[in-house]
Parts: structure tokens; sequence; C-alpha cells
């Protein structure tokens, strides 16, 4: 491991593990805070659920923003876990479900920020998109349509203060962007190494943004009163958790 050249309070690595687990390919070196967070917050929402579903998205601002907020992303986080809240309350079979979520703040070729997602809930309650968001035949239901991809929708546009039709457009579901996790099944291992290396992408340390006072990663944490809450992995930060869950097991 070596010091991180552009921020000294972080370390990378080259290999291609990390912890015995796999690292996304092609993109080394890996931020190791960056990775221990990720790994902390799959082990939490491991623990949490015992079947898991994971969505890989990604959120942009709309071409017509002049102002990119940063704020934007924390508020994007509160307000989905509202809208899975309220979509549970009106199922006829409920199901608790927590949203955990990982996220990378990066830029590339263009001057404006965009965030790279993961997001793991009760697969229970969630275990596909569901319909896609569209306004082909004008707005389908934008505001009022269930599923796990307009929840995403209707929280971006909270969290910019815009309307559902004016940011369908910003966000992208990857392809092959849902992976399972079964914790009583034999190949749990094999699932949380597939998950694990897709969402290590995230902790590369290319296009993130350093010295500008940005943040780049944030994850969420458990609080000692069982409530999810937001947390931005800043600078310095030391107290990365080791997870216990390890390969083989």
């Amino acid at each position: 491991m070596e010091t991180h050249p552009k921020n000294r309070n972080l370390t990378l690595t080259y290999g291609p593990l990390w912890r015995g687990w796999p690292l996304c390919p092609g993109h080394t070196p890996f931020v190791c805070e960056y990775l221990d967070r990720l790994l902390e917050t799959m082990q939490e929402a491991s623990s949490v659920n015992k079947r898991l579903c994971a969505f890989r998205f990604d959120l942009h601002y709309p071409p017509e923003f002049t102002s990119t907020p940063e704020s934007a992303i924390s508020r994007f986080f509160h307000r989905l876990q509202r809208e899975v809240d309220k979509e549970m309350s009106m199922k006829t079979r409920r199901y608790p479900c927590s949203v955990h979520h990982v996220w990378a703040a990066e830029r590339h070729l263009s001057a404006r920020n965009h965030y790279h997602v993961f997001i793991l809930v009760n697969k229970d309650a969630y275990y596909s998109w569901g319909p896609f968001p569209s306004l082909i035949g004008g707005n389908t239901g934008l505001g009022t349509r269930g599923g796990m991809a307009h929840c995403i929708l209707r929280a971006w546009a909270h969290a910019l203060s815009a309307p559902p039709e004016m940011v369908v457009g910003s966000v992208h579901y990857a392809k092959n962007g849902i992976y399972y996790l079964n914790s009583n099944r034999p190949n749990r291992s094999a699932e949380f190494a597939a998950i694990f290396e897709r969402a290590s992408y995230m902790a590369k340390a290319a296009t993130k943004i350093y010295g500008q006072g940005f943040r780049s990663f944030g994850c969420s944490r458990r609080k000692e009163t069982g409530q999810l809450a937001h947390q931005v992995c800043e600078a310095g930060v030391t107290d990365c958790g080791v997870a216990t869950y390890g390969p083989g097991e």
C-alpha cells in the first residue's frame, strides 16, 4: 500500500483482492479506506437482512441545471428511504426495508459531478427494478407508480427540487445492475464476492475529486438507536471497520 499522492490521509492498493475479496479488474489503484467502508456496509446490510437485493445505478444532474448542489446526494438518500417506507406502508404484506447505500462522486470529462450508487435492500420487499420511468406517451405516472426504479426517480427529483419529468433522463439504471445475496445459501460467499467486485469500482482512485472541498465517497451506517444514518468518508477517516464475514464462510 502507498499514500495517495493527492490526499495523504488516504492509502492506495494495487492488488486484485482486498481482505480476501475480489476487486473490479482494470481499475487499480483503489482507495483502501473506501474499500473498508464498502465492506463494512455490505456486512451490516447482510446482518440485517438474510436475503438481500443490490441495485446499481448512476445519478446525473439534468442539463438544465446551472448549479450542482453537493447536498443533493444526502437529500436523495433521506428521501429514498421515505419513498420506500411509504410504498411498504401501502402493501398488504409489509417488510422492513432499510436502504443501505454506498456512493461515489466522480468527474471525468464533464465539468459537473455525477454519482455512482449501490443500494442494498430486503429482497422480500424489492427483487427487481419494477417498471422503468418513461415519458413516452406523456407523464406515465412518474409521481405515483410503484417499484424501485420509480422510488429512485422521485427521490432524485425531490433532492433537486425538480419535477420528476425533468430528471427522468438523469437516472441511469445499470445494465445487469441487480445482484442477490442469500446468507442462508451454501454459495453465499460467491454471491457476496460478486457484489463486492462490482461495487469496488466506486472505490477506484481515478476520476475522484481531491483538494477542492468536495466529498468523493459516502455510505450508510447504523446508529446505536438501530436507525440508518448517512455517513461521508471524509479525508482522515481512520475508524474503518474490518469485515468479519470472510471469504469461504
